[in-house]
């Protein structure tokens, strides 16, 4: 049975069509309000996660929403964005800040050991840098680009052209990330048990180690993560050619002292490992 006031009402058609009426102009406006918020204020996508790996595994540590990154102090810096030359003013959060709470809060990452980081984006990718990089060098997790908000959470290196920068022969160009959803805090001794000397008396051969786990490392590592330590042995035996690897799109300028840090710490690393030595020889048809 139909409630009588009802259909009185709607036997009246000028109050109906303007109820109507008003019902759908509200409805606009709300949305066109809602359409201009997003337009002013975009939401960035996703957490921030901050994870440790410790004896092969991954724990969490803490995670921030984005509105906690932008409710921090933020600074500015100009420079260019991942896959861009142009430069622009960008402002966020100091990711060393950002990284030393966290361990500050979390003894158990033990914050001492850890000196390499993982940059992990939503759609896989990877980017591997030594944590004396951020602690020397301006890095911030950028939010937003001229004074509009990202969509993305974004890596960026302040003055990355540098010289200072460039003397530190590393693969900075991939530390410029878009999407970044989670940093991993490691160690590249427990990572790569093969690649660090025992005997660490010889300069040159040191610099030559440097160079491999902080350059080489860094870049062959993105492709795999974790990748354990069965590429850095793959690579420590591929042959004395290795240091005149050809040159890559991002890959430092390696010079002359250069070359013979790595060729004398190849050499030294073969002699201290006996079966990478072997797997050479076999490599070369020696054995």
């Amino acid at each position: 049975m139909q409630n009588k006031g009802v259909e009185e009402f709607r036997n009246s058609r000028p109050l109906f069509a303007l109820v109507s009426a008003l019902i759908l102009a509200c409805g606009a406006l709300v949305s066109g309000c809602t359409a201009q918020a997003e337009r002013q204020n975009v939401v960035l996508s996703g957490d921030l996660t901050l994870s440790v790996r410790q004896g092969g595994r991954v724990v969490a540590l803490k995670s921030f929403k984005i509105a906690d990154l932008l409710a921090r102090k933020q600074v500015r810096v100009a420079g260019h964005g991942p896959g861009s030359s142009d430069s622009h003013e960008w402002s966020g959060v100091p990711i060393t800040e950002l990284i030393n709470g966290v361990l500050a809060e979390s003894p158990q990452a033990r914050a001492f050991e850890i000196d390499l980081l993982v940059l992990k984006t939503a759609d896989g990718a990877k980017s591997i840098l030594p944590r004396s990089f951020i602690n020397k060098y301006p890095v911030i997790l950028a939010l937003k680009k001229e004074g509009s908000a990202l969509s993305k959470i974004s890596t960026v290196v302040r003055n990355p052209e540098s010289s200072d920068i460039r003397r530190e022969m590393l693969p900075v160009d991939s530390y410029f990330v878009s999407g970044l959803v989670e940093i991993e805090m490691a160690n590249y001794r427990e990572q790569f048990p093969s690649v660090f000397l025992k005997n660490r008396s010889d300069p040159r051969r040191m610099r030559g180690e440097r160079l491999f786990v902080k350059t080489c490392m860094g870049c062959h590592g993105r492709s795999e993560w974790p990748m354990g330590d069965a590429l850095s042995r793959k690579l420590l035996g591929r042959g004395r050619d290795l240091p005149l690897h050809p040159g890559v799109e991002g890959m430092p300028s390696l010079a002359e002292p250069d070359h013979a840090g790595l060729k004398s710490y190849f050499e030294a690393v073969r002699l201290e490992n006996p079966d990478i030595a072997g797997a050479v020889a076999r490599a070369n048809g020696k054995s």
